[in-house]
This record gives C-alpha cells, sequence and structure tokens, in this order.
C-alpha cells in the first residue's frame, strides 16, 4: 500500500463513484478498481459496499477513512516541511512590533536580513500589543518582536522563541546627581521619586514587565503615575524624578536622557521574545530570528544562543 493508493480511496470515498474518482486523480477506471481491490485485499477487509445503483462506504472504509485522510495530510505535510528546509528565504515577510522601542532595537537585525537576502520583501509595521497575535494569525507570513508576554492557554495558535534580556535601568535627566554612574544600587533609590506610567494604562500583556519593574518602585522613597510615556519623559525633564524601563528603551529616549543600570545581586531581566503563528515557522522567520542572535544582551549570552538554536532546530 503506497501513498498514492491512500489517494485514489479518499477520492472514491469522496465521489461514491469510481468512473468520477478515477477521472479526478488522473488515472482510468480499471485502475482505480484494482487498487481499491488490492488495498481491501492488504487490510482484509471490505472497504465498499458496490451495487448496480450505488457505490457506499462500509463501517471499516469509514475508520480508514479518517486514517487515511491523516496519514495523506502529514505525508504532505513532510514534504512541504523539507523543502522549505531547503528553499533560500525569498517571500514576503512582515514583522510587527509593539512599540518603537523595540523596534529600535531590532532594527540592526531588520538591515542584515535585507543585506543577506535582499530577494525576501520586509514589512515592518507597529501593533498594539493586545492585537499582535491577531495580526500574525492574519498575515500569510509574519513574526512579532516583543516584550509583550502571550499565554499560551489563551493564544493555543501561537508560538515563541526568547530572543533577548535586558536589564532594568534608572532613567533621568542628564544632569541629575546619579547620572554619570556605572550603576545604580536600590539603597540609592530610596530618596528617589520614580515616575510610572499608570496601570491602568498598560496593556495587559505588559503586566509581567510593570510587575518586574515595580521591584524598583518598591525601593524608592515615592512613587508617582503619569499617564503616557511622554508625560514621564516629561517628569525627568523637568520635576527631577527618574523612571525604570528595560535598558533598550535609551534608543527612543530624549537626548537628554541617561539611563544607569541598577547593582543587584540577582537582576531584574526584561525578555523580548519572537510569537508567530504555530506550525508556521517559515525558513523567512527561521533567517531573521538567526540574525537576532547578535543583539547586545547583558546577560547569558551562551544560555540565550542555545535556546535559539534548539527552538529553530527541535531535533538537534
Amino acid at each position: 500500500m503506497d501513498i498514492n493508493s491512500m489517494r485514489y480511496f479518499i477520492a472514491a470515498a469522496e465521489h461514491l463513484n469510481f468512473t468520477k474518482a478515477a477521472h479526478a486523480c488522473y488515472i482510468t477506471q480499471t485502475a482505480m478498481s484494482a487498487a481499491i481491490a488490492k488495498m481491501e485485499k492488504e487490510l482484509g477487509a471490505t472497504l465498499f459496499h458496490r451495487s448496480n445503483k450505488k457505490v457506499e462506504l462500509t463501517e471499516a472504509g469509514t475508520v480508514f477513512l479518517r486514517q487515511a485522510e491523516e496519514i495523506v495530510r502529514s505525508y504532505d505535510d513532510a514534504i512541504h516541511l523539507v523543502q522549505d528546509a531547503e528553499r533560500i528565504p525569498d517571500r514576503d515577510l512582515t514583522v510587527f512590533f509593539s512599540g518603537s522601542a523595540e523596534a529600535a532595537l531590532f532594527a540592526p537585525t531588520i538591515r542584515r536580513f535585507r543585506r543577506k537576502y535582499p530577494e525576501a520583501k520586509l514589512n515592518v509595521k507597529i501593533a498594539a500589543a493586545d492585537r499582535l497575535c491577531a495580526r500574525i494569525l492574519r498575515e500569510p507570513n509574519a513574526v512579532a518582536v516583543t516584550a509583550a508576554v502571550f499565554d499560551s492557554g489563551d493564544e493555543p495558535e501561537i508560538s515563541s522563541v526568547p530572543v533577548t534580556s535586558y536589564v532594568e535601568n534608572i532613567f533621568m535627566e542628564k544632569h541629575h546627581p546619579l547620572a554619570g554612574r556605572m550603576s545604580i544600587s536600590p539603597e540609592e533609590l530610596q530618596n528617589e521619586t520614580i515616575v510610572s506610567i499608570r496601570p491602568e494604562n498598560i496593556p495587559k500583556n505588559y503586566e509581567p514587565v510593570r510587575a518586574k519593574l515595580e521591584q524598583a518602585a518598591l525601593t524608592a522613597g515615592k512613587t508617582e503615575y503619569r499617564d503616557t510615556l511622554s508625560d514621564v519623559y516629561l517628569a525627568l525633564q523637568f520635576e527631577g524624578r527618574v523612571t525604570a524601563m528595560p535598558a533598550y528603551y535609551r534608543k527612543i529616549a530624549p537626548d537628554a536622557i541617561v539611563s544607569v543600570p541598577v547593582r543587584r545581586e540577582r537582576p531584574i531581566l526584561i525578555p523580548l521574545s519572537a510569537y508567530y503563528p504555530k506550525d508556521r515557522l517559515t525558513p523567512e522567520i527561521k533567517a531573521l530570528l538567526a540574525e537576532a542572535h547578535l543583539l547586545p544582551n547583558h546577560f547569558f549570552f551562551r544560555k540565550r544562543e542555545t535556546r535559539i538554536k534548539k527552538a529553530l532546530n527541535p531535533t538537534s
């Protein structure tokens, strides 16, 4: 029994007419009947009730149909995966970011990908964090890079791979007394006022990030809230406040703002991950993530690289 025989059987089950099924498979009716008869002999079961008026599936035929469809589908998927693995990235790829900070951080990766694979067209877009999963599922070939966290239980059709992690930094105006330090201890924040975006203004997918940064606020003397990130930057520049954010936010901060890492026994790490539709890890996404391993990172260089390689090549 081979894969073509199973395709013939599935066609016969769909049409319930050997002549029509043979025509759909581009073989003769005699070849179709012979293939079905050979299959029944190998299985030791009758798959069709035949009469002058009609053809019907037997109970055994109905059971076998489900299995045959699964086998053919798995075979076709395997062929496509092998062909994809050998294909040079050349299709359009849409890369979503949940904010300009992530986009700025990932810009060198985008540039390396474009130089290496000029045939592949990259479309870069910003999307709200709570809409990222829906957006990448709608696109034929898409990936989202974000610090937002999506639970596999809530988004069962989405897979992810870690890209990098960044330590918490304290941001301040460049003339602030703490500016210019190599690092800041939590104790040095006790006399500072930390400003943050109001929790209700932060998308729920960023709650894990907010909770981590809240640890910095707990060591501060006082906490104040603002409506937007722009308002936070204004408080830093004109009110002498400080704020805790992932280090990569330096890339979009105003020129008057500087950042200093927090010196902790156990650093607070903010992970950045890539999300893509499950079972749709295309050559373009693989190639982009392969370039992402060159992103700067403060901790766990080897560990991150190993995790990315395992995610991209789960059988290795």
